[in-house]
């Protein structure tokens, strides 16, 4: 199973398809954070025990290293992680 952050892009043919799985990504903590690109960029997030989506980052977490934690904590218990 691969444990390193990655970046995803994808295209979709509208802001409805794009919410829909951003909302499945994040809900199932595949995807720590999802951004949505249109109309204006617009992050979907887990934390604190919910999902949010904000027009704001996550609470600050001092660098680099506690935030890729905080990927890593958010999507550990992801059912895709468990399918790897």
């Amino acid at each position: 199973m691969n444990t390193q952050p990655l970046l995803v892009l994808a295209t979709v043919p509208d802001v409805s398809h794009a919410e829909t799985i951003a909302r499945m990504l994040v809900d199932e903590r595949c995807a720590a954070c999802v951004t949505i690109g249109a109309p204006l960029v617009r992050p979907l997030y887990h934390s604190h025990g919910k999902t949010h989506g904000k027009t704001e980052t996550p609470d600050e977490v001092g660098g680099l290293a506690p935030y890729l934690g905080w990927i890593t904590a958010e999507t550990k218990r992801s059912k895709a992680a468990s399918i790897a």
